[in-house]
């Protein structure tokens, strides 16, 4: 009901009633199994899945929440529907929440909050302006910030626990991704990252040397 609230930018009236069935074969129903899926994974050590620390859990199970109200049936649904006009201080607005929160559990329904838009307004003048839905501009975001991170590791960084605390569940999803994007698999970054500074100590070496 937060969720819903949220999303409608109004509170709700009435008590919020799902249509009892939902089409598993459509594209919210896939994404519905591969969320839970990775929640199961998580929350069960199972194998390609990230350590469920930092931000994954609780933006998956947001995820979750959010894609039952806009993909389900229910007595709410059309009112979500609704559309109107943004304007570009209203898309700007959700892009800076999005840059500054993106370390948090980030629902959809927190960036109509910030932006003042309804759901269906803030996906599709988003999606106009920006090429992308918030969802997706809100993972760019997060894969970028991971990357920074395996760029500048301590002795403790890891790609499983970068992962993680940039909310990505699995591990092996992750790892697809990133390399679609930046073109190498994140262990290679980490691995290239920690090799030029263990070097730079040697070749510190090698000037002081030169200079005496």
């Amino acid at each position: 009901m937060q969720e819903l609230q949220k999303l409608l930018g109004k509170d709700a009236q009435t008590d919020l009633i799902f249509s009892p069935a939902f089409r598993m074969r459509s594209t919210a129903g896939l994404r519905l199994r591969e969320i839970c899926r990775s929640l199961d994974q998580a929350s069960f050590g199972r194998s390609n899945a990230a350590s469920p620390d930092g931000v994954s859990i609780s933006s998956q199970e947001q995820e979750l929440i959010s894609l039952l109200l806009l993909a389900q049936s229910h007595n709410y649904t059309r009112l979500l529907n609704r559309n109107s006009q943004a304007s570009d201080w209203q898309i700007t607005t959700a892009e800076e929440f999005l840059r500054s929160n993106a370390h948090m559990p980030i629902s959809l329904g927190d960036i109509c909050q910030a932006s003042g838009l309804n759901a269906r307004t803030l996906q599709n003048c988003f999606r106009k302006k920006r090429g992308s839905s918030p969802p997706q501009f809100l993972r760019t975001i997060r894969m970028e910030e991971a990357r920074k991170g395996l760029l500048n590791p301590d002795e403790n960084t890891s790609v499983t626990s970068e992962a993680a605390r940039w909310g990505f569940v699995h591990f092996g999803r992750f790892s697809q991704k990133y390399r679609q994007t930046f073109g190498e698999l994140p262990s290679e970054t980490l691995r290239r990252s920690r090799e030029l500074c263990g070097g730079a100590p040697a070749a510190l070496n090698k000037i002081s040397i030169a200079i005496r």
